[in-house]
């Protein structure tokens, strides 16, 4: 999704609470093989994940047209008005931050939860119509610049048992279906994540914890999904021209719950997806957030060298939706050392 594509951000509230932790410092990550599943795309939207189970692909959320301004902790920019015949895009709501332009990677730890989620299944229950993800990625630089989302997708199970898990996808706008990993990663774990751009025509998704591997806790210490984008999507080690939104790669971390993108015209969703009762990242008798963000940092190459950053003054560039019709039920904040260091929840009560 190019620049021009998107003229507008429409702003949703969700509940985040601060903790204050020190980044750790790592060394960049090795290329590895590529070793990936395939999950095959059923219908539009839709995918078959590594557990059987069909469950709503993400949506792009837009790129932005100009970045909001850096905001001080728990003090998020005002809400731009919808331009005029505004429609909802059929992403589903989500709440992330992007980076300042001019950065080609991203890295940190990210704690999965368990019993963390209520969402909505097809009378059928044969199809998860919504989907919890927690992901990284960004847009490459220039006007065709594509889309990533590389991270966590929730399981449909939200019950604390070995199907309450979380598998690795990488997601590349314009393809379809999904590239992920073939074992899961067992809930309510911190685990490792890094998503860098090795060249032009190589993406790398790294992350390590443990997974579920034939019904045993196993750790593993390098699981990866890799993309091969074209030279026109924009995506450089250098990271594009630092601060040129037009030409500089921007990064982002994100947290949403996927949507069909058919609720936009459905007679009942379109008046009711934006409270239909669902929840990601919270349990069922607390909205005190449980997917916590920490050791943020990102990097990009200069003079040969890969350069790691603080995301603190880096990462400041909140980004949510949607921004009606209440938005009393959902809070947006930060911390002292937002946004290096906060949790996350999405609620559609």
């Amino acid at each position: 999704m190019n620049k021009t594509a998107i003229q507008s951000l429409v702003i949703t509230a969700l509940a985040i609470v601060a903790s204050v932790s020190v980044s750790a410092s790592r060394s960049p990550a090795e290329t590895p093989g590529p070793v990936a599943t395939t999950l095959p795309e059923k219908t539009e939207g839709v995918v078959t994940g590594t557990d059987g189970i069909q469950y709503q692909e993400p949506f792009f959320e837009p790129k932005p047209p100009e970045l909001m301004p850096t905001q001080p902790p728990g003090a998020p920019p005002p809400p731009p008005p919808p331009p005029p015949g505004y429609q909802f895009s059929g992403t589903g709501p989500y709440y992330g931050n992007y980076s300042d332009p001019g950065y080609s990677a991203i890295r940190g730890t990210v704690f999965l939860p368990c019993r963390a989620a209520k969402l909505q299944w097809s009378a059928t229950k044969s199809k998860a119509l919504e989907v919890g993800y927690v992901y990284v990625g960004g847009f490459g630089g220039g006007d065709d610049g594509t889309a990533v989302d590389a991270g966590f997708q929730e399981s449909s199970v939200h019950d604390g048992s070995k199907r309450d898990n979380y598998a690795l996808i990488f997601k590349y706008q314009g393809q379809s279906g999904e590239q992920g990993w073939s074992n899961r990663f067992v809930c309510d774990q911190e685990v490792t994540y890094s998503f860098e751009t090795i060249s032009p025509n190589q993406l790398l998704l790294t992350a390590s914890g443990f997974t579920w591997v034939n019904n045993n806790r196993v750790m593993e210490p390098n699981a990866h999904v890799s993309e091969q984008p074209a030279l026109r999507d924009g995506w450089s080690p250098s990271g594009g021209i630092l601060g040129s939104l037009e030409f500089g790669i921007v990064v982002k971390r994100m947290v949403s719950i996927a949507q069909p993108k058919s609720w936009t015209s459905d007679a009942h969703y379109r008046n009711t997806w934006y409270k239909d009762g669902s929840y990601f990242g919270h349990s069922s008798g607390s909205t005190a957030p449980l997917i916590h963000w920490r050791a943020c940092e990102v990097g990009r190459v200069m003079g040969g060298v890969k350069t790691w950053l603080s995301c603190s003054h880096i990462m400041t560039h909140q980004i949510w939706f949607p921004n009606f019709p209440d938005a009393s039920i959902r809070q947006v904040g930060g911390g002292p050392n937002f946004p290096d260091d906060f949790s996350v929840a999405i609620d559609l009560g």
